[in-house]
């Protein structure tokens, strides 16, 4: 559960950098990427000079993370000019992606590096293979949920057998099939206002 709060500042962070990149050059996305990059990985080498409660406190923060926050918005912003690219390269971004997890050659928070090609890797798959269609997208709502079932399963000691996993994953889609028709198409409303 963690996550939520670094997504919460994650976001307020991105929306400041999205109105201030908005519409402007790849190149100063990938000056953006480049410097928030830089500071997530700065952040992971401070435990060696901070108290370690400070340490976590930052930890808890966007500033590890926001790199791959920039990424996934620099991709939106410019993918028609990344897309072939992306679609062509996928597997070798796979490739590198398990490469650099198995020889444990990331550097900073959150596994950087494999996450950044993970993510070049399934754009560009789900560009370049595109047989199925989805309609209402709740990936993203299960993933908010899938924790908070699991964790609240765990809590009143619900655990351990097939039946059990396969409630938290029927709960969890539940859950994000509620948001996506109640708060997520708030959001979708919302969001077609300001891209107009």
């Amino acid at each position: 559960l963690w996550t939520i709060g670094v997504m919460v500042h994650s976001y307020v962070i991105l929306w400041f950098l999205f109105i201030w990149l908005h519409k402007k050059a790849l190149s100063k996305w990938c000056i953006a990427f480049g410097l928030t990059t830089v500071m997530g990985g700065a952040a992971s080498y401070l435990g060696n000079v901070i108290t370690v409660m400070l340490f976590k406190l930052i930890r808890q923060t966007f500033i590890p993370y926001i790199g791959i926050f920039i990424f996934g918005a620099m991709l939106a912003e410019h993918f028609e000019y990344i897309q072939s690219t992306v679609k062509k390269w996928w597997p070798v971004a796979l490739l590198l992606s398990i490469a650099i997890r198995l020889l444990n050659l990331n550097w900073s928070e959150y596994d950087f590096l494999p996450t950044l090609f993970l993510c070049l890797a399934i754009v560009g798959f789900a560009y370049q293979v595109d047989i199925v269609k989805i309609k209402h997208d709740l990936s993203y709502g299960i993933y908010i949920y899938h924790m908070i079932v699991l964790n609240a399963f765990l809590q009143i000691g619900v655990e351990g057998t097939l039946l059990n996993s396969m409630a938290v994953v029927i709960l969890s889609v539940l859950l994000a099939a509620v948001s996506y028709v109640t708060i997520g198409s708030i959001s979708r409303a919302k969001r077609c206002k300001i891209a107009n």
